[in-house]
């Protein structure tokens, strides 16, 4: 199971090839191993971080007003593309971490450092048209790229049974002109090649109600328990197969 960015992780295990066939080179010593074959997955909160960024230009954060905000993640922006540019170009074999004093302004954790390859990763500026690897849930992504993803799935083979996802229906993280119900529809319809296959779990999945994006304040119960709820389920179905 995989919350918000660890969906990242989820999908990653699922349909990228098996094993990893990349060597970074800001890591040449990387082993990959041959991943094991899954009962489920579930994939809680999988929000686009670009667009997540994106609202936070429309709307500022932190108390700043959106002109603001965007002057200081043009900056970060550029501090990164630059850095990427630099590493690669030298193939060096570190990362370049940004300014937390920057990065805190436009929306990132003040106690969590963040790279430049990895900020790239996650606001992928070339997107929608050519999308950097953790750009895997946004909403105006195309059929084409989400049947190397999504799609991939099934061929992959790493997934024995179903595929939970569960989206929260007040996630302070996901812009208002996300239609969540449509996007889930398109992800399913492709995981499922349009009804070929049946490896998303339309039993449990869906948006839940209410439910911010980590359901951790006190005004969570119901969306809490419906997520439990669902959760239960799906792997007591598991049990039963």
């Amino acid at each position: 199971m995989g919350h918000s960015t660890g969906s990242q992780c989820v999908m990653h295990y699922l349909y990228r090839p098996n094993p990893h066939i990349s060597t970074p080179s800001f890591d040449p010593d990387l082993e990959h191993v041959k991943r094991q074959v899954l009962d489920g997955a579930i994939m809680q909160a999988p929000i686009s971080d670009r667009e997540a960024i994106l609202w936070v230009l429309t709307e500022g954060i932190g108390g700043k007003s959106p002109n603001e905000v965007r002057e200081i993640y043009e900056k970060v922006e550029t501090m990164a593309k630059e850095a990427d540019r630099e590493n690669k170009k030298s193939n060096s074999p570190f990362d370049t971490l940004l300014p937390i004093s920057m990065t805190s302004q436009i929306g990132y954790p003040a106690n969590t450092p963040l790279s430049a390859r990895r900020l790239l990763s996650l606001v992928s500026p070339e997107s929608p048209q050519s999308p950097r690897e953790d750009d895997l849930f946004s909403s105006d992504l195309g059929h084409e790229q989400l049947e190397k993803t999504f799609g991939m799935i099934r061929h992959r083979g790493l997934l024995k049974n179903k595929l939970l996802v569960l989206y929260s229906g007040a996630d302070q993280a996901v812009p208002d002109w996300v239609d969540k119900e449509k996007l889930l529809l398109k992800w399913r319809n492709v995981t499922d090649h349009n009804g070929e296959t049946q490896i998303w779990d339309q039993h449990h999945s869906g948006v839940i109600p209410g439910a911010s994006h980590a359901l951790s304040n006190d005004d969570q119960a119901e969306p809490r328990k419906d997520l439990v709820r669902r959760v239960l389920g799906f792997l007591h179905d598991l049990e039963k197969v």
